[in-house]
Order: structure tokens, then sequence, then C-alpha cells
């Protein structure tokens, strides 16, 4: 089992408002404020220049990452419909999954990984996070990061995560640093390859509540995202049993 869902805590035991019209703006934009918010997140006083696992900005960090990571290998993301205490609102959203095979090309497991956010400066990001494996055990989580920063575990789920289609493969954008395999996304690098990276798009639904929380805007206490597509990349992991290769560094 890959350690790729340890952003939110205990899916696995074992591991683990505005809409963007345009992706590569959205590639661009998040760069930029993915690089803002783990440059908080490292710690002055140490020789290490990475960011600081035990920072209060280190969440909200690692959930950029995945907005950037699925931007920066073109995908789009998606205005959706987001139900809040307050009324519905019109959020983006993306969605990263990955699939994990053995030599013999069978599935070991399979996760998805979704960010909701609020406006263009993802001021407040929804992460809900499924994954199953080839053994049938199942994981779900969400989160709720602000730019205070504030991080709330949610409750809810199981939630539906599916792929409704497969495009063309992936396309580096330019300008902007794929963060995939970084320490801060726990992916591997991503090959711009047919077999291992595709634009999809996915169906998900996602019911969840977050506790009454100072500095929480009262109307995210409850987030009901009603099914609907969202797009996002595939990725194919072939033969995990080899040893995972993580870049050094953020970027």
């Amino acid at each position: 089992m890959s350690k790729r869902l340890a952003l939110i805590p205990c899916i696995f035991p074992l591991a683990v408002a505005c809409s963007d019209s345009s992706g590569p703006s959205a590639a661009v934009r998040f760069d930029q404020l993915y690089n803002q918010v783990c440059q908080l997140a490292i710690d002055s006083a140490s020789i290490d220049s990475r960011p600081d696992p035990g920072s209060p900005f280190w969440p909200r960090c690692t959930a950029l990452a995945i907005l950037v990571s699925a931007a920066a290998s073109g995908a789009e993301p998606s205005p959706i419909q987001v139900g809040t205490a307050a009324g519905d609102e019109t959020w983006g959203a993306i969605v990263v999954a990955e699939v994990d095979t053995e030599p013999n090309g069978s599935v070991d497991d399979s996760s998805f990984s979704l960010v909701a956010y609020s406006d263009a400066k993802a001021t407040t990001m929804v992460v809900a996070q499924y994954g199953a494996s080839a053994f049938g055990f199942t994981g779900f989580g969400t989160a709720l990061y602000t730019d205070a920063p504030l991080t709330i575990s949610g409750t809810g789920g199981p939630g539906v995560f599916s792929t409704r289609s497969v495009g063309s493969p992936c396309r580096d954008v330019q300008g902007v640093t794929n963060p995939f395999g970084s320490d801060t996304s726990d992916y591997m690098p991503i090959e711009y390859a047919p077999s291992v990276c595709h634009l999809a798009t996915f169906t998900v639904q996602v019911a969840t509540t977050f506790a009454a929380t100072p500095g929480l805007n009262p109307a995210f206490q409850s987030i009901d995202i009603a099914m609907q597509p969202v797009n996002g990349v595939r990725v194919i992991n072939h033969n995990v049993a080899t040893e995972r290769l993580h870049a050094r560094g953020y970027k």
C-alpha cells in the first residue's frame, strides 16, 4: 500500500466561491500559492530547507500539492456545486486518481483524491480521499484547510468516487514545476506517457461535516457535494514492487 493517502490521518492503518475556466492559468496561480504556503512551512531555525511536517502550514502545503499536480499535468479544474449550511455555492475542484499494479499487471490498490476549493485563492479547501485495495480493504476521510492556517478532520462518508472517462495523455504545463514526486505530495514522479498518466473525468459525491471551530466559517461546518463530474488525472503506477523514486525538496 502506498503512502499517498497520508494527507488525511488514519484513512489506512498501513499508509496512510468561484471556479476556474482555464487549466494552465489555474496551474500557474496554484503553483504560486503552493510555493508561498510551503515557504511558510519551512523552519527558519533549521538547516533543512524543506517544509517542516510539524508546521501548521504543512497540511495546507500538501493539499495544494494535489491541486498543482493535476493542473500542472494539464487537467482543467471543474466548477462544482457545493451545498453549505448557508446555501449552495459554486466552487472549483480537481481529482487525482492513482492505480498501483504489480509486476504481473494485477491491480494492487487504487485511490481518489478530490480537492474542492472555495475561490481563486483556495481560501478554504475540502479534501476527500477514498482508497481500496485488492484485498477488499477500503478507507475514506475528509479534511478542511483554510489560509489561517486551520486544519479540521471531517466525519461522514464513504462517498462515491469512480472514473467516468479517460482522455488524452497528460501534458506538462509550461512555466509550472509539477510537484508529483516531491516531499509534499509523496507521489511518484509523473511520466508523460500514455500508459502512465491520462487526463480523465470522474464522478464524485461527498457529504461531510466539520466540528465548530474558532476561525471556521459556520457555513462550512456542513459540506454536501452532490453527484457530479470533476476533471483530473488518472495515473497508473506500474510495478509497485520497485522502489519508488522521490525528489528531494518541494520544487
